[in-house]
């Protein structure tokens, strides 16, 4: 976990002080926690989905569509 008493820890809260933001917290490939600020959707960074805003040509949109699979 995260330890507010390490120095990692508090580089991490004073970045999120200052930022007003929150950390992604999203799993790893390594199986740790993400320490990226989560600024996008779900309280994500952009690396783990939270600056994807979708096609936004209608060339991108096309192949969007082309590639769902029934709804999901």
């Amino acid at each position: 976990g995260l330890e507010p008493e390490t120095p990692e820890g508090m580089r991490l809260q004073r970045k999120m002080e200052r930022t007003g933001l929150g950390l992604c917290l999203a799993r790893n490939r390594k199986g740790g926690l993400c320490r990226c600020l989560g600024d996008g959707n779900g309280g994500r960074c952009k690396f783990h989905g939270g600056r994807s805003t979708g096609a936004k040509t209608p060339e991108g949109k096309a192949r969007a569509s082309a590639n769902l699979k029934r709804g999901r």
